[in-house]
């Protein structure tokens, strides 16, 4: 029975040797990764930190382009209204072109002024 107790002692120190053998390269692996993932913490805030300053900038820049388009859309709309009222007003004109209606009258009237042999030839 003393030898079943020591067979069963000494597996049972060399179980736990091996356990402890594991976890001391778990934890060797894990302190020489443990720099590396501070360094790997700090470059990502690093990141961070640029990502927040672009994205304040293109905030900026947006704030700044939206209110240029909201003046060109005013500037446009002004426009539109002064072109709708230039085309309502082209409908009241006569349909003929002017220079028909001035020049009849005046070829009318120089006919007339002329001699009279003049109005022969």
């Amino acid at each position: 029975m003393g030898m079943i107790a020591d067979s069963l002692l000494i597996a049972a120190a060399l179980s736990a040797a091996i356990y402890c053998i594991v976890l001391s390269r778990k934890l060797t692996r894990f302190s020489s990764h443990s720099d590396g993932i501070g360094q790997e913490i700090k470059a990502l805030a690093d990141q961070v930190q640029v990502l927040n300053q672009t994205l304040e900038k293109t905030l900026h820049d947006v704030d700044s382009s939206s209110e240029s388009l909201a003046r060109n859309l005013e500037k446009g709309e002004a426009a539109k209204k002064s072109l709708e009222l230039l085309l309502a007003s082209l409908h009241d004109l006569p349909k003929e072109s002017p220079d028909k209606d001035l020049a009849e009258p005046v070829f009318a009237r120089r006919a007339q002024s002329l001699p009279s042999h003049a109005k022969r030839g």
